[in-house]
């Protein structure tokens, strides 16, 4: 009996290191979910001498680990946190150009900022667009224009567009 409390101590610590060590995401509810799931298995383990065989209707040998569907959340969360950083890159622009924008007194309705992740993780800002309301602006939007293009580099597309047409 000193074995199995020894065990169940010692796989709780191990959980709770390891819970310690996760990440903040936003799949931390299923990994909680999953070492929960993995504490339960290993305490029947120990109760059973590694065999489930609960009111003989259990078997363990009846279940093959071959069988059981390989779930990948690796792909969900990176998914998740590219994502994020995109939005992020692109929040981080539009704040950027408004800010060189209003030093010169020019204030777009709105900027839109489009950014790319490659598969090998490098981020890339594609365009800005900037957004005014009517015609009655198209000097301040060109201007806004010259102004952003200067401050992006050439690389970077710059266009204005009208929101009436």
């Amino acid at each position: 009996m000193r074995e199995v409390l020894l065990n169940i101590c010692l796989i709780s610590v191990a959980l709770s290191l390891f819970k310690m060590l996760l990440p903040e995401t936003a799949a931390k509810k299923q990994v909680h979910f999953l070492l929960a799931c993995f504490f339960l298995s290993a305490l029947v383990t120990l109760f059973t001498n590694g065999r489930a065989d609960l009111a003989g209707g259990l078997d363990a040998g009846a279940f093959k680990l071959e069988e059981i569907p390989y779930v990948d959340f690796a792909q969900e969360l990176e998914a998740a946190q590219i994502n994020a950083v995109s939005r992020e890159a692109a929040r981080e622009t539009r704040y950027r150009v408004a800010e060189v924008l209003a030093k010169q007194n020019i204030f777009p309705q709105q900027i839109i900022a489009s950014v790319n992740i490659s598969d090998d993780h490098s981020i890339s800002i594609s365009e800005v667009r900037l957004v005014y309301p009517n015609l009655d602006l198209f000097e301040e939007m060109t201007a806004a224009v010259h102004i952003t293009q200067k401050e992006v580099g050439d690389k970077v597309l710059v266009s204005g567009m009208l929101l009436e047409e």
